[in-house]
């Protein structure tokens, strides 16, 4: 069975994938840390694997923040024993099994409790802006949801990320913070998303 246009699903083990959502893989892959979506699904006699487990097929978004960005190519130049740089990878067609897929819908926010991580987003353009924040337990999951967020952008193609590279495209970041604008025009063009940990009452922990 092949299943490859969006939102056709899947259930395997109580959970269900479907064609065209987000997914983020998890510690169980060699791509731990980066968002993509489904592109395909096969089983049976369909599978290009030989694996017990249905064949997921993903399309992975390259990180931007450079510190991401220099996990995956120390992790993948460890699996190839040779340096391997991001531009190298193929990030378009990668089989994977379910285990190694945390869906979107399992990343889960924190309503209440005491020690929290915020995720602030704060952006501009076209005329229209949003600030918001979401709240999670554990600095891991908040660092997961900050990577879906700019797989996202990234993924739709939006402003200022399609102007990535550009002359006045400023960014600037950390694996706590990531920052792009236009220099010299803030206020209109720019998308920023931060964590900070806090307690359930907004006040900085120590």
């Amino acid at each position: 069975m092949i299943k490859n246009k969006k939102g056709e699903s899947f259930k395997y083990k109580g959970r269900t994938f479907t064609v065209g959502d987000v997914v983020y893989a998890n510690d169980q892959s060699d791509y731990e840390g980066l968002f993509g979506y489904i592109k395909e699904i096969r089983t049976g006699a369909d599978k290009d694997t030989e694996n017990d487990t249905p064949d997921i097929y993903c399309e992975f978004i390259a990180p931007i923040i450079p510190c991401y960005i220099a996990k995956i190519e120390e992790r993948f130049s460890k699996l190839y024993a040779t340096p391997k740089k991001l531009e190298e990878l193929a990030l378009d067609e990668v089989i994977m099994a379910p285990d190694m897929l945390l869906l979107d819908s399992e990343i889960v926010s924190l309503q209440e409790g005491e020690s929290v991580f915020c995720v602030t987003e704060d952006w501009a353009y076209h005329g229209d802006s949003e600030l918001k924040s979401t709240v999670f337990r554990s600095l891991p999951d908040a660092q997961i949801y900050m990577l879906r967020c700019l797989a996202v952008e990234i993924m739709e193609n939006n402003p200022p990320f399609n102007r990535r590279g550009e002359e006045g495209i400023v960014e600037d970041s950390s694996e706590m913070f990531f920052e792009i604008y236009q220099d010299g025009d803030y206020n209109e063009c720019h998308f920023t998303i931060q964590i900070e940990k806090k307690d359930i009452f907004g006040k900085k922990a120590v």
